[in-house]
């Protein structure tokens, strides 16, 4: 039987606080469940993600840069902390 692996989808408006969002959720340590994790990132807002900041390490930041093209993710390894 395969893992769950849990995935959370931030959506919404342009300029509506996703990546103000998302960037407070990591910076607080209750979050961090001491598993890897992969933020992908679909478009770049007006902020960017400080990873300094992030309460916890094992964070992969990756931009999808080019979405005409399709991506394969198994070429993507995430830290082994």
């Amino acid at each position: 039987m395969a893992n769950e692996i849990p995935v959370y989808l931030f959506v919404g408006f342009l300029e509506s606080g996703k990546t103000k969002f998302i960037q407070e959720t990591f910076e607080d340590p209750n979050f961090d469940s001491g598993d890897k994790t992969l933020l992908l990132v679909c478009e770049e807002g007006e902020e960017e993600y400080n990873q300094k900041k992030f309460a916890f390490p094992g964070v992969t930041l990756y931009n999808l840069e080019d979405k005409a093209e399709p991506v394969s993710y198994t070429h993507l390894t995430l830290p082994t902390t």
